[in-house]
């Protein structure tokens, strides 16, 4: 899983062109195959009032402004990616694009099962 939080110096519009703009979405595919992923999601936080009412009563911060969820069939597939230098390479690429819109200290990154 991976919830990120666009750049304070981001507004909404810009973090969603950074989104869905095909660099994105081909780097993301390219991680995503290179580790075997068997499948992948990309969520954009919707952009309405009722979020920061939810926010404001359950007493929490603003919401993720995008999520990417990919799933493996085991770690393993995953592991051989990072410890590749093609997969290494992508995992560069990837953050290096993303350091264009993404704060990195109030996104979280994690697994599940």
């Amino acid at each position: 899983m991976r919830c990120l939080k666009r750049r304070s110096d981001i507004s909404a519009a810009e973090f969603r062109q950074f989104w869905n703009d095909t660099e994105y979405e081909t780097l993301i595919r390219n991680l995503a195959e290179m580790s075997q992923a068997i499948s992948q999601n990309r969520s954009l936080t919707l952009q309405i009032d009722i979020n920061q009412e939810i926010a404001n009563l359950h007493g929490t911060v603003e919401p993720f402004d995008g999520i990417i969820e990919l799933c493996w069939s085991n770690a393993e597939t995953i592991m051989a990616m990072r410890n590749s230098d093609d997969g290494l390479h992508g995992v560069d690429n990837l953050l290096a694009y993303e350091d264009q819109f993404i704060d990195r200290s109030e996104s979280r990154y994690f697994f599940t099962e």
